[in-house]
């Protein structure tokens, strides 16, 4: 077999040269392509984080909002139902029997009806014996099946040792 002599013919400076050619010109790929790709990359990575943080935001401002229209729902979900269940004349006399002597509702015939919601007109006249009884019987009201609204005017009149108390009130619900 015959010796490998390619090795000894090496030109050391021609071989500095290549390599030194070819670090330039990896430096210069890597100048050229990789370092303004780092600026892009970091210019996204930026407003990936605003972007990040505003959504963070949104959704706690969402979170909380939702939570207090669930809240408010809870809370007025009698006021709802209340809409849906019909009036009872009969039901609200002997509500209001527990608050005064003599009840007596007269329905109002009032054809200038402006409001959405609104479904009777009463004319309620009764006797009680001390204004206290007809402020509890307002705050009753907030418990009752239907939304009621006492209007004005209240009229409260002495008669005979008793308090004669004529009002109108309104029962709310969908038409």
């Amino acid at each position: 077999m015959s010796k490998d002599t390619s090795l000894e013919e090496i030109d050391i400076v021609k071989l500095l040269i290549y390599v030194l050619i070819f670090i330039v010109v990896c430096l210069v790929m890597i100048f050229a392509f990789i370092v303004p790709n780092i600026k892009d990359y970091r210019e996204v990575q930026y407003q990936n984080r605003i972007q990040a943080a505003s959504v963070t935001k949104i959704n706690q401002i969402y979170n909380s909002k939702n939570s207090k229209l669930n809240d408010i729902k809870e809370k007025d979900r009698l006021i709802f139902k209340a809409f849906d269940k019909k009036f009872s004349e009969d039901n609200f006399t002997k509500f209001a029997k527990n608050y005064f002597n003599d009840v007596k509702l007269s329905q109002i015939n009032n054809d200038s009806n402006k409001e959405q919601f609104f479904r009777y007109e009463l004319n309620v006249t009764s006797n009680i014996l001390t204004p206290t009884k007809f402020y509890n019987f307002i705050d009753a009201l907030t418990k009752y099946d239907n939304i009621i609204k006492v209007d004005f005017p209240i009229q409260m009149r002495e008669n005979s040792g008793k308090i004669h108390t004529t009002f109108n009130i309104k029962v709310y619900g969908l038409k």
